[in-house]
């Protein structure tokens, strides 16, 4: 999960157009490279201003049924995490 309402969005702006993505793109370019690109830069500029962490499931709502506990415990954790 990432903390998104954390990020700087000054930061995020001046990151941006620093990078790659905002530069002349050459009209032989690769579109292939051009995409992997755009993946690596965007991937790196939130990794930088909103890291991936792990979040530890909350406590369940008291309308869980014993049945419904066993079958959130089937669940694995990262679907949890997603919520």
């Amino acid at each position: 999960m990432r903390s998104w309402r954390c990020v700087d969005r000054d930061e995020l702006q001046r990151l941006l157009e620093a990078s790659p993505l905002c530069q002349p793109v050459p009209e032989d370019a690769d579109v292939d490279r051009l995409f992997a690109d755009y993946d690596t830069v965007l991937r790196d500029i939130a990794d930088k201003l909103a890291p991936v962490h792990a979040v530890r499931p909350g406590r369940t709502a008291s309308r869980f049924n014993d049945e419904c506990q066993a079958e959130r415990r089937q669940v694995p954790l990262q679907t949890h995490a997603k919520r």
